[in-house]
């Protein structure tokens, strides 16, 4: 098999067993012959088939796999056993980490994936979701659905929107803990609990 990319010699400023990959053809747009990417541990956190890369300073690491078309990009952080395929789109300073699975959509700024979350789109209206602000989700976010601000879809719960709806879910009152503090594992316990709201626009679902 052709490889798309080979893992160079340039080590990550603060985890040096975390390297760039280098295109060795061109990828997709953006990414010609000879381009540089982002950091990942080994060959098997990006697919050498498909459109996939990593792009920017982000980072690839553990047993996280990257595959199909998806895109990682800017600051993010994929890790554990996460798995990001499809058309999925990682960047800003998000976070996607343990068992969790984001197989298309667009996941942004701080948000934070976890858990045994998963991150999706619905196959009959063919719509993604968009995870934003510092949103955690240990739940199920499926088709035409904004997840933002300080917003928390916890473990067992599902969000789905349908054809003509955008839902939006968001909190108010204080943030909680930031993405980069939550990937590092600090407890919210300490931070108050918040009334979730959820809106839709349109009326089917």
């Amino acid at each position: 098999m052709n490889q798309k990319y080979e893992i160079s010699e340039i080590a990550h400023p603060q985890y040096p067993w975390l390297h760039r990959i280098r295109a060795l053809s061109d990828v997709r747009p953006g990414v010609p012959k000879g381009h540089l990417g982002g950091y990942v541990q080994c060959e098997e956190n990006l697919s050498q088939k498909g459109a996939c890369w990593i792009a920017d300073d982000a980072v690839v690491c553990d047993n996280a796999r990257v595959y199909g078309s998806a895109w990682i990009g800017n600051k993010s952080h994929i890790s554990g056993q996460a798995v990001i395929s499809g058309d999925a789109h990682v960047g800003g300073n998000a976070a996607v980490l343990e068992n969790a699975h984001v197989t298309s959509g667009l996941v942004v700024e701080q948000a934070v994936i976890r858990g045994d979350a998963e991150i999706k789109k619905d196959q009959r209206t063919r719509k993604s979701p968009r995870i934003s602000g510092s949103a955690l989700i240990y739940g199920t976010v499926v088709g035409n659905v904004s997840v933002s601000g300080a917003s928390v879809v916890g473990k067992g719960e599902k969000i789905e929107g349908g054809r003509n709806s955008a839902f939006l879910v968001f909190f108010d009152g204080d943030m909680p803990t930031s993405g980069v503090n939550q990937r590092k594992g600090i407890s919210q316990d300490s931070h108050k609990k918040q009334k979730r709201k959820t809106a839709h626009r349109g009326g089917e679902r």
